[in-house]
């Protein structure tokens, strides 16, 4: 191994503080654009160039990002592709976890969290009141017993 001079153990030095820095910044990322807006800000300083102005990417020729800093590149574009894999998955847990399967109406969850945001929401300006519409399908049981389930889930989604 040959000698390192001290510059380039501190340029390694503040490459890993920007990955370790990213890396727990993307764990906190509530979503993609925060995902996007770290990895954008983190790309930046990997290279030396001024922070992204939001919504953007730092456009840099391949040729001209110096040998050392492509294994940190590629290992932030890790860290993002994961966290936007996480993202994407909270958000999709979240969406399964206040809608029905089968209608895609908000379940039993979605609705109470959305009457208490309509609820909640009656003191601010005034403007147009929340309601609700309820409906009753008679004599669905028979649907369901002489039809079979997939004929009453049928009319379910139509309904819906």
């Amino acid at each position: 191994m040959g000698l390192e001079f001290p510059s380039r153990r501190r340029r390694a030095a503040e490459r890993e503080r920007v990955l370790a820095a990213a890396g727990t910044a993307l764990l906190a990322a509530p979503d993609a654009a925060a995902v996007r807006q770290v990895a954008a800000a983190a790309t930046a300083e990997l290279l030396g160039l001024a922070a992204p102005v939001p919504e953007t990417t730092p456009a840099v020729a391949d040729a001209l990002v110096p040998d050392e800093a492509r294994a940190a590149l590629d290992s932030l574009r890790v860290q993002v592709t994961l966290a936007l894999e996480r993202a994407d998955l909270a958000a999709e847990l979240a969406r399964r976890a206040s809608v029905d399967p089968l209608t895609g109406l908000a379940n039993r969850a979605g609705f109470s969290r959305r009457l208490r945001e309509a609820l909640g929401g009656l003191g601010d300006p005034p403007g147009p009141a929340p309601a609700l519409l309820l409906l009753d399908l008679d004599d669905f049981k028979t649907i369901n017993d002489s039809l079979g389930h997939s004929s009453g889930d049928e009319v379910l989604r139509v309904v819906a």
